[in-house]
């Protein structure tokens, strides 16, 4: 005859916590989130002394809007430039600014912009000087403006941890 050990009622309701977890997380049910597709994109203007103080992103999907950004990207520039010409029923314009910080070094890096189901991201990081570099000791206010396609979806900016060659 067979012996079948029995659990405790402690042990039972562990066990039973942790199968619901599993479950809960998709464990074995073969769903998996699908992967983001890493999507092209532009860097139209990356500029150290925007004068935008505190930290913030904006999309544009207009002119008037895109202006706006083309202009805050500007400046501290002595001669600024009109912006290049994008096409808004299939692309969108996002600025980026980290707001002021105190290292000439400091900027604003786009890591990829992805598709993910519902949304279009926008991965960014804070560049970080080198062990070896110097950086000059001046209150700067980076920025980025950056062009995708939308494909009609919202997008997110999102800000990431640089985990190496954080000082490209």
């Amino acid at each position: 005859m067979k012996h079948k050990p029995q659990l405790s009622a402690p042990r039972r309701a562990v066990l039973s916590l942790l199968v619901a977890a599993v479950a809960g997380c998709g464990g074995g049910e073969g769903k998996d989130e699908p992967q983001p597709t890493l999507l092209d994109y532009t860097v139209i203007d990356d500029y150290r002394l925007t004068g935008i103080t505190a930290a913030r992103t904006r999309v544009a999907r207009d002119n008037a809007s895109y202006n706006a950004l083309w202009n805050d990207m500007q400046g501290n520039r002595n001669t600024p430039v009109g912006p290049p010409a994008l096409n808004f029923s299939t692309q969108a314009a996002v600025g980026i600014w980290l707001g002021s910080r105190p290292s000439g070094c400091a900027a604003v890096r786009i890591d990829g912009v992805y598709r993910l189901p519902d949304r279009i991201q926008v991965r960014y990081f804070e560049r970080q000087p080198g062990p070896t570099e110097l950086c000059t000791a001046v209150v700067t206010t980076p920025g980025a403006l950056v062009a995708l396609a939308h494909q009609g979806l919202p997008v997110e900016a999102v800000q990431i941890q640089c985990t190496s060659n954080c000082s490209r």
